[in-house]
């Protein structure tokens, strides 16, 4: 068994922008800290070849492709969601008009109901005082 690694915990602070992006990438965070020294490493030690920056960047288009798509069936799925808000909106005006149309005819037949039964009331009246 060999000896193990020391290793060392850091903290830092990251514009949130920075942090989303890094995400949205696909990295955990460590891995995106841990490529972040060794990319300053190199480029302090002159080692920063294109052939190992694009060896090291294979994932990454893939990565970002899916994520595209996933964004993009996202944007549909909420598009969908948003015309369906509409249709229902739209419908709710519509039994609202109905609505107010059937309050307006109950207002209509009971106003006609009350009228009605003050002439039954009158006419009721008059054949009591004609019978006495």
């Amino acid at each position: 068994m060999g000896m193990p690694e020391e290793k060392k915990r850091i903290n830092a602070v990251i514009d949130m922008d920075m942090y989303i992006t890094i995400m949205g990438l696909g990295y955990g965070i460590s891995e995106a800290v841990i490529r972040g020294f060794k990319k300053l490493l190199e480029e302090k030690e002159g080692t920063n070849h294109k052939e190992d920056s694009l060896k090291s960047n294979d994932g990454l288009v893939p990565a970002l492709e899916n994520r595209i798509a996933s964004l993009e069936e996202q944007l549909k799925t909420k598009d969908q969601q948003l015309d369906r808000i509409a249709s229902l909106e739209e419908q709710l005006k519509t039994k609202d008009q109905q609505l107010e149309k059937k309050d307006t005819q109950i207002e209509n037949l009971t106003n006609a109901m009350q009228s009605q039964a003050i002439n039954i009331h009158d006419m009721l009246n008059r054949l009591s005082a004609k019978i006495q």
